[in-house]
């Protein structure tokens, strides 16, 4: 079986669901009519723009995706896949919008906030799922070679797309991000 470039989407997709579970929390207790620092909840936002979509979705929209498209077995999974990126934008850009006003105590604003932030959580949960079935596979998909260059585009993605050395940051970030939401 050939290395598998895909394993470190996988290993993404640990971080992404501390990122997730933190926003679902905040969500949450802000339903409850509970008070949730604004600076956590924009930074919930924020680390998922930056790292989730940014960094994580580019390696596969730009990689990984047209690899699977080429192949006619997969080409469905990889349209899926894009699609509900698609609407985990749009969720974002909600959740983005009503975030300012729901500081205020403004009703409708927190409830298209939690209600944006309950189905982007949704949607990214099954979404990984699915993905991690997938990509667990991809050693037996794809060449040795095919691997190695999808490894080095998602080098360079990364390299292109967030900076040298931020990796490492996001994922310390998304840990902090976890403790904070766990003291709510």
């Amino acid at each position: 079986m050939a290395e598998n470039a895909a394993k470190e989407l996988i290993e993404e997709h640990a971080v992404i669901m501390k990122m997730i579970a933190a926003l679902k929390r905040q969500a949450f207790f802000l339903s409850l009519g509970k008070e949730v620092p604004y600076k956590q909840m924009k930074e919930s936002l924020e680390l998922l723009a930056d790292f989730a979509d940014a960094c994580h979705h580019a390696k596969e929209e730009k990689a990984l995706f047209p690899a699977l498209a080429g192949l006619p077995r997969y080409k469905a999974k990889a349209d899926e896949f894009l699609d509900e990126h698609m609407r985990s934008r749009e969720y974002m850009k909600a959740m983005r919008a009503a975030l300012p006003v729901v500081t205020y105590g403004s009703d409708s604003s927190m409830r298209v906030f939690v209600g944006n932030a309950n189905a982007y959580c949704a949607l990214l949960i099954e979404h990984i799922k699915k993905e991690n079935a997938l990509f667990a596979k991809c050693g037996e998909i794809f060449s040795e070679e095919e691997n190695k260059k999808m490894g080095r585009a998602f080098a360079k993605i990364e390299k292109e797309e967030i900076g040298e050395e931020k990796h490492e940051q996001y994922q310390e970030r998304a840990e902090k991000l976890s403790e904070k939401a766990a003291e709510l």
